[in-house]
């Protein structure tokens, strides 16, 4: 049930080194055949009539896409922009193409799809689907006036020929530290960064020292083409909001237990303990799909707390529960993403992109 630390895990798969680098070896070969393939033309990545922002990574899961398109998609709306965003609706139970609507729930969409829906409404479409050439032809069928296209986690995704690719990767787990899945968690090799327009450094704190700054462009320089702008930037939580009724005030003095299903819920413990009391952490895998029990347990262990705090994103998966918090509250923490410096630089490339 309780996910392990990325640290153990790495610690593991070091004692793992002869029996895991054989694999990633063959991953790699595969990977690398696949993106030369498609570097050389061999296979082709097809275009589509509208502009297309491409938010994505090397890593698996945990780099702050979804807060980071949040971003993106609020800076479109207060520009007037006619914008969707497109992901394949991870963790869901449906397939195919699906457009996001009043009726909508995580386990039909996703939980990030939804959570997008949930933020912004009718001001920007979303939708789901694994074929993200075909989804972009199936939504201009429906709305041919769009500006823009966001696509959440495509950055692999070669069929499509993406107008603008944003590479996201953390400040403690970049990609040029890590290794190829299944010995790291690498979806491919990390000279693929150099597919990347723009580098976006998440999850750094408020005041970021100049080595530390250097040594991560430096290192991030090694793989990108010449030239490629590399951001900094943060996250910050906003006051707690209660997801099924109101709840009491909430202070320093509050305990609480911190529930989570995402890939790296570190930098969300962290701020809960600098914050509240926390009495009891629960972790899930990310994206998992709670059940009756699981909440059963949860529920059993919060006994002795004043509430239980969550993230945004689990908030989503936890919605149809209500029944099982009438007498307990639960509430999320939003989260946003601020730049560390040389937002009006960045900004203008999203200005660009819809001129």
């Amino acid at each position: 049930m309780v996910q392990n630390d990325n640290l153990k895990l790495l610690h593991v798969n070091w004692l793992l080194f002869p029996l895991l680098a054989p694999l990633a070896l063959l991953f790699h070969l595969v990977t690398r055949f696949r993106n030369l393939g498609y570097d050389l033309n061999f296979f082709r990545s097809k275009s589509v009539p509208v502009p297309t922002l491409c938010v994505g990574n090397l890593r698996v899961g945990g780099t702050g896409k979804t807060p980071f398109v949040e971003y993106l998609l609020k800076q479109f709306v207060i520009s007037n922009k006619q914008v969707c965003t497109l992901n394949r609706g991870y963790g869901r139970k449906t397939k195919g193409f699906i457009e996001a609507n009043s009726v909508s729930y995580a386990e039909q969409i996703g939980d990030e799809a939804m959570q997008y829906f949930q933020k912004f409404g009718l001001n920007v479409k979303v939708f789901v689907g694994e074929n993200r050439v075909k989804a972009i032809h199936d939504i201009l069928l429906k709305y041919s006036n769009l500006d823009l296209v966001v696509l959440d986690d495509a950055f692999q995704h070669r069929s499509l020929k993406c107008q603008y690719n944003i590479l996201l990767t953390e400040l403690e787990r970049p990609f040029y530290k890590d290794f190829l899945l299944p010995f790291g968690r690498l979806r491919e090799a990390r000279i693929g960064a150099n597919r990347a327009q723009c580098v976006v450094v998440t999850k750094c704190p408020t005041i970021l020292t100049e080595s530390k700054r250097n040594e991560c462009l430096k290192n991030i320089s090694k793989y990108t083409q010449k030239n490629t702008p590399i951001f900094f930037t943060t996250i910050s939580y906003s006051a707690p909001v209660s997801l099924f009724r109101p709840t009491k005030p909430i202070g320093k003095d509050t305990k609480v237990l911190l529930l989570s299903g995402i890939d790296n819920p570190i930098p969300f413990i962290e701020f809960c303990k600098s914050n509240y009391i926390v009495s009891e952490v629960v972790k899930f895998p990310d994206h998992h799909n709670f059940s009756f029990n699981d909440l059963q347990l949860v529920l059993e262990k919060s006994k002795k707390t004043d509430l239980i705090l969550t993230t945004e994103k689990d908030a989503t998966r936890l919605e149809k529960f209500a029944s099982l918090f009438e007498k307990t509250d639960i509430c999320y923490l939003p989260i946003e993403i601020n730049f560390l410096g040389e937002e009006e630089q960045f900004l203008s490339i999203l200005k660009n992109l819809t001129n």
